[in-house]
């Protein structure tokens, strides 16, 4: 189910993120009875050539929802840049992801609140802009892991060698 928030609505936390409208995604059925399915929201169109990175804000009725980004069915890796508060005073998360492979690109865009066994759930998305601010994915703990080994490694080898 896709909805849009308008002026004023309340009913559903954190409301309107930012400004006059926010759409919610809502992956799930809307009974325990009904078959679950993804929900999606797409657009299609040109990647403007300055663009470095997508950003938007988000926020997520579940904490371990799983929101896909997708452009010309090619997934895209969302990078936790900062948190906010709505009007409402409810958190919400920006995220950014790397664009900058498809600028002058055109194709379709795609936001997607994945379904899981967890139930209905509700993602709502705000200000999805391009940015000429570039992202880049923070490294994870596996890649910190195998540096500091090859560092400590490497570290030991000069000392045998002297």
């Amino acid at each position: 189910m896709i909805e849009i928030f308008g002026p004023g609505w309340t009913n559903v936390q954190p409301g309107i993120i930012d400004g006059n409208e926010t759409v919610m995604l809502q992956a799930g059925g809307s009974s325990p009875l009904s078959a679950g399915g993804d929900a999606s929201i797409s657009q299609y169109g040109q990647i403007p050539a300055t663009a470095l990175s997508l950003q938007f804000k988000a926020w997520s009725m579940l904490p371990n929802a799983t929101l896909a980004v997708s452009f010309q069915g090619n997934s895209l890796s969302p990078v936790l840049l900062s948190s906010g508060q709505s009007p409402s005073g409810q958190p919400y998360d920006v995220y950014g992801v790397d664009i900058s492979a498809y600028a002058r690109h055109t194709g379709e865009l795609e936001f997607t609140d994945v379904f899981d066994d967890q139930g209905l759930n509700g993602i709502e998305l705000d200000d999805i802009t391009f940015s000429t601010a570039a992202v880049t994915p923070e490294p994870n703990t596996l890649a910190l892991a195998v540096m500091g080994g090859l560092a400590l490694a490497a570290r030991r080898w000069r000392k045998m060698r002297l």
